[in-house]
């Protein structure tokens, strides 16, 4: 298939009157300028808005990141720690003495220094009056049960590490032993110094000094936390309530106010035309600064006026054919648009003013396509016989067409004689001849022009 390109006079020819398409667009834009900043005006606290603004869809006002921030760590803040409950820390508290006091029964009877390396070799370090506080039988035994008589109450229960519950903020804890949980207040659960506060108290021998130091020594020697906190299910916890904070801080409705005209920008009007102009960015819209900006307005607009040259074209071709008429269409187009733009910055409340009628009246309208008058000349060739029965023949049309004009049905109906019936018809009658024959112009029977020659 061959395609035929348009010549270079083609293109000057309809050039020079689709010019005026984007010629208009511009000044379109120009006079009202479309992007998102116009839709969504962000105007500052405390200024005082000039037309009201109407949410054109439904959008959501987000949180700022700050206030996500502090309400996700509020949020996260009510997660109270889980402390596990560790029972082979018991187990190896208990399991550790025992074994430490059945050494120390086997160098008992061996003397003082016996005692101390089998203690050394433990990791218990002794002086010789501990050594032989220890040496005593009854008294080793009464030391062995008062540690296991503590481990029953304090380490069974449950026993935090040295300073995990200082640095502990939360009020409440929550005390988990194997698959059951119990939120404890955080005051009730047993801290390193209340454990070794409780070891004091049930001193088996307060009245030695020696006793009364190798007890608290073995009683620090074989403490093991029982609460362990579980740093990971705790964190993981405060994430997922984290992750669960709604980042939208309400929703706009289309339709739905913003600010009126006249009324004082308030903080939350201001977070809704950011927002709003934030989603209308998010949607596509481009700021009149951008290319795009100017590009798409331009476009739509040429688009809209792209329409009524394609009807002068096809419709009107005999206007299109004139520059000159195609030129006062276009100026006609760029006056109504002032006009509005006037209107629009003066009194938008009156848009009945805009001057659209004033355009449709003066755009030209479209030619009489009947057939155009001709004069009535001699035939060539033909004498002045010819033309004097021409005329001849043109008055008796006339005097025809007289009475059916005044109602009469019959052209010698109600006439007195025959005389009177072909008597001549008024001076009106003879006008169109009275410039000569060649000024004649032919017509019908009904008296309207006509395209026949005589």
């Amino acid at each position: 298939m061959n395609v035929r390109l348009p010549t270079q006079e083609q293109v000057r020819y309809h050039g020079e009157r689709w010019i005026w398409v984007p010629a208009l667009a511009l000044l379109a834009f120009l006079l009202f300028p479309s992007s998102s900043i116009d839709v969504a005006p962000l105007l500052e606290p405390g200024r005082v808005a000039d037309r009201d603004v109407i949410a054109p869809f439904t959008f959501s006002v987000n949180k700022t990141d700050q206030e996500l921030a502090r309400e996700a760590e509020e949020l996260a803040a009510t997660v109270k720690p889980i402390y596990e409950f560790e029972q082979r820390a018991l187990d190896s508290a208990a399991a550790a003495m025992h074994v430490f006091f059945a050494r120390i029964d086997a160098a008992a009877g061996q003397g003082p220094a016996a005692v101390t390396r089998a203690a050394r070799d433990l990791g218990v370090a002794l002086t010789p009056q501990e050594a032989s506080y220890l040496g005593n039988g009854k008294k080793r035994r009464n030391v062995e049960a008062a540690l296991a008589d503590l481990f029953e109450h304090t380490l069974a229960l449950g026993v935090t590490g040295p300073g995990v519950l200082q640095v502990e903020q939360s009020p409440d804890l929550i005390i988990r032993r194997r698959t059951s949980e119990t939120a404890v207040a955080r005051d009730q659960v047993l801290s390193y110094a209340q454990y070794l506060a409780r070891a004091r108290a049930a001193h088996p021998d307060k009245g030695s000094a020696a006793g009364d130091a190798v007890y608290v020594r073995l009683a620090g020697h074989f403490f093991r936390p029982t609460l362990v906190p579980n740093t990971v299910e705790t964190e993981r916890r405060r994430d997922e309530l984290r992750r669960s904070v709604d980042p939208t801080k309400y929703v706009v409705r289309a339709g739905e106010r913003i600010i009126g005209a006249h009324e004082v920008v308030t903080s939350e009007a201001h977070e809704r035309l950011g927002a709003l102009q934030q989603e209308l960015l998010r949607r596509g819209a481009a700021t009149s600064r951008s290319g795009l900006g100017v590009l798409g307005p331009i476009l739509r607009d040429s688009l809209v006026l792209g329409i009524f040259w394609v009807l002068l074209l096809f419709y009107r071709r005999e206007t299109y054919r004139e520059p000159r008429q195609v030129a006062l269409v276009g100026s006609l187009f760029a006056a109504a648009i002032v006009g509005a733009a006037v209107i629009a910055r003066w009194v938008p409340q009156h848009p009945v003013l805009v001057p659209l009628p004033f355009t449709a009246i003066r755009v030209p309208g479209r030619r009489h396509r009947d057939r155009p008058h001709r004069r009535l000349e001699p035939r060539r060739n033909a004498g002045p016989g010819a033309a004097r029965h021409g005329e001849r023949a043109r008055l008796r049309r006339a005097r025809a067409a007289a009475p059916a004009r005044r109602g009469v049905a019959h052209p010698h109906h109600d006439r007195s004689d025959a005389a009177g019936a072909v008597g001549p018809e008024p001076a009106a009658a003879a006008a169109p001849v009275a410039r000569g024959p060649r000024h004649l112009r032919a017509q019908h029977r009904d008296g309207e022009p006509g395209g026949g020659r005589l």
